[in-house]
């Protein structure tokens, strides 16, 4: 969990977090948009964002195209919110990060990156397949 200063507000979890980051980048996204983006299970995303409706930090709002769509935006209170809980983050990455200079730190991001797109691809196009096969990619 990410703490915060602010007592009226409910903890924040890592992943609800993520959600709101991922928002704040790419606003109006559809719940399974969001969800996929992700990278988790349909399940775990929907109660994700329901916690998060539920506490008025995204918007339900329906899509201006297809009545059926409903898309999602980050509320005031969520950017408060947010803004509040970069500050935890931020502590957080340099405790991380540690005795790591400049350049270490910017090799490890760059390492961080290419596995995280390789396993986005796999979660999303191999997802399905057994670890022989994803073996197989390496």
């Amino acid at each position: 969990m990410i703490r915060r200063g602010l007592q009226d507000f409910p903890e924040l979890y890592n992943e609800e977090f993520t959600y709101l980051y991922r928002i704040m980048d790419e606003p109006l996204l559809t719940k399974m948009q969001l969800v996929e983006k992700n990278a988790h299970e349909k399940q775990t995303g929907m109660e994700i964002i329901r916690r998060l409706v539920k506490n008025n930090l995204l918007e339900e709002i329906p899509d201006s195209k297809d009545k059926r769509v409903t898309r999602l935006k980050i509320s005031e209170l969520g950017k408060k919110y947010f803004d509040q809980s970069v500050e935890s983050v931020s502590i957080t990455s340099r405790v991380l990060s540690a005795k790591l200079d400049i350049e270490e730190k910017n090799n490890l991001l760059k390492t961080l990156k290419k596995l995280n797109e390789f396993h986005f691809n796999v979660y999303h196009q191999y997802k399905d397949s057994d670890i022989t096969e994803i073996n197989n990619l390496i």
